[in-house]
């Protein structure tokens, strides 16, 4: 620290010995030779290179051992919400943007409160941790394809993956598959050589419960609870809210498929796999609970009111009342009450005579 302060000074020396007078001079004949030193130590404090900001995050990646993939982050519509999201795209080195080696991973963000990171020599204020989940990216491409259809013809992929941003659309073509494309598409060759695709419902609904029937026998083989509302696997309240169906987890299942959908395709997903208390309504042959399984104990259906053409009830419902008609029971003296109604009465005022008005 010493050794800085005299170098300094040194400094400061250099300039007032490099700065003549005539320089000064030049300046303006006003300015005094203080404030033109001054002015200059301004200057080259201005010109210094200032260190820049690097931001950095705390990220779980998957494994590379080999370190033969490049890992950038890439803005994409979100497909529900058609919002930007931050994705991760992971290349093979030595590739190019069009290999179908490319993976595309979700980027998920978890905060708990105020936390920091500390980063080799540097302290992260974002205490947030990212974690990267891989994606079909078929799911992304599902909105091009709605919007592609209201035309009613088949188009290229060009055609489809129409964007206002240019990368959007090379992430998704160099990340799904061509093979991938016949999932949700009817696709024919024309006479030229050109592939043309149009959308298809059949295709994509049949795709989309390959994916719930999937996600369900994992939910169910690692035993998540996927019962009627939000229970924790260990605060089990009985065995029947515990029993858990294969209706249960594919109903689950949907829900999270779902929010990687547009509104449109996720109702018409969501008529595949209807609510218990939907699948009821109107039967009256089963009667579920608040948790949703089925109560043996339901009350039975309310008797109608018959009604006269006058409008007024045929039933007499006083008759429920059965208090009204019962005569109030007496309660029993007791042995001071019955001590008092011995005593002469004969020439005593009534206690009510003392707050009459006197001018009475």
């Amino acid at each position: 620290m010493l050794t800085r302060s005299r170098s300094r000074s040194t400094e400061v020396e250099g300039e007032n010995s490099s700065l003549s007078q005539s320089q000064a001079s030049s300046v303006g004949d006003s300015a005094p030779y203080e404030e033109v030193v001054s002015r200059k130590r301004r200057e080259r404090s201005l010109n210094r290179k200032r260190p820049t900001h690097v931001a950095q995050w705390m990220c779980i990646l998957p494994e590379d051992p080999g370190n033969q993939f490049n890992c950038s982050f890439v803005s994409l519509k979100d497909p529900k919400s058609a919002c930007a999201r931050r994705y991760l795209l992971r290349r093979r080195r030595g590739g190019n943007c069009v290999s179908v080696e490319n993976e595309l991973y979700e980027v998920m963000k978890f905060s708990d409160g105020p936390r920091s990171w500390f980063i080799d020599n540097t302290l992260q204020t974002d205490g947030s941790l990212y974690m990267c989940t891989p994606i079909d990216p078929l799911f992304l491409a599902l909105p091009y394809l709605l919007t592609a259809a209201q035309t009613g013809k088949s188009t290229t992929l060009d055609g489809i993956l129409e964007d206002q941003s240019t990368v959007c659309c090379q992430v998704l073509e160099a990340c799904i598959e061509p093979e991938q494309w016949e999932h949700v598409t009817d696709s024919k060759k024309l006479s030229n050589g050109m592939k043309v695709f149009k959308y298809s419902w059949e295709k994509t609904r049949a795709w989309l419960r390959g994916k719930v029937e999937a996600l369900g026998s994992g939910l169910e083989r690692e035993g998540v609870y996927a019962g009627a509302g939000s229970m924790s696997t260990t605060l089990v309240r009985s065995s029947k809210q515990s029993i858990v169906s294969r209706e249960d987890y594919l109903r689950y299942a949907c829900g999270v498929i779902s929010d990687y959908l547009p509104k449109a395709l996720a109702d018409r997903l969501a008529l595949d796999y209807p609510s218990p208390l939907e699948s009821t309504v109107g039967s009256g042959k089963h009667k579920r609970g608040a948790d949703g399984y089925e109560d043996s104990k339901a009350p039975p259906n309310k008797k109608g009111c018959a009604i006269s053409s006058d409008g007024e009830p045929l039933d007499d419902y006083t008759k429920l009342n059965s208090t009204a008609s019962q005569p109030k029971k007496v309660a029993p003296l007791t042995s001071a009450q019955k001590a008092l109604a011995k005593v002469d009465k004969k020439g005593m005022k009534a206690i009510s005579s003392f707050f009459s008005n006197r001018n009475s």
